[in-house]
C-alpha cells in the first residue's frame, strides 16, 4: 500500500465518523503528503521520520506541531514491530 492511498482512507474515515475536526486533520495532511507521497508504507520507518521532522524544523514548524504531523502518520501505520519508538507513534508500552 502506497503513503497516498492510507491518507485517502483516512481522509475518509475522518469524513465518515467525524473522529476528528476535517479541517485541521487535511492540515496535517497536507505537510505529510508534500514529504511521503509516493512511499510505500510499509518503507516508513524511525529514520523517515526523523528526516522529516528536520524538514519541517527547516521550515520552522513548531516542534508540537511536528509531533502531532507525526501523531497522524503513526495512525496510518502498521504497528512498530521492534523495540524502536516511534516519534509521534501511540504505543501499547506508553
Amino acid at each position: 500500500m502506497l503513503y497516498q492511498e492510507a491518507s485517502a482512507a483516512l481522509r475518509e474515515h475522518y469524513r465518515a465518523t467525524r473522529e476528528r475536526d476535517l479541517a485541521e486533520a487535511e492540515w496535517r495532511l497536507t505537510h505529510l503528503d508534500r514529504f511521503f507521497t509516493g512511499r510505500k508504507l510499509a518503507s516508513i520507518g524511525p529514520a523517515d521520520a526523523t528526516a522529516y521532522a528536520a524538514t519541517r524544523q527547516e521550515q520552522e514548524a513548531a516542534n508540537a506541531i511536528i509531533n502531532r504531523e507525526l501523531a497522524v502518520l503513526g495512525w496510518m501505520l502498521p504497528w512498530p514491530t521492534s523495540t524502536a519508538r516511534w516519534p509521534g507513534c501511540r504505543s501499547s508500552a506508553s
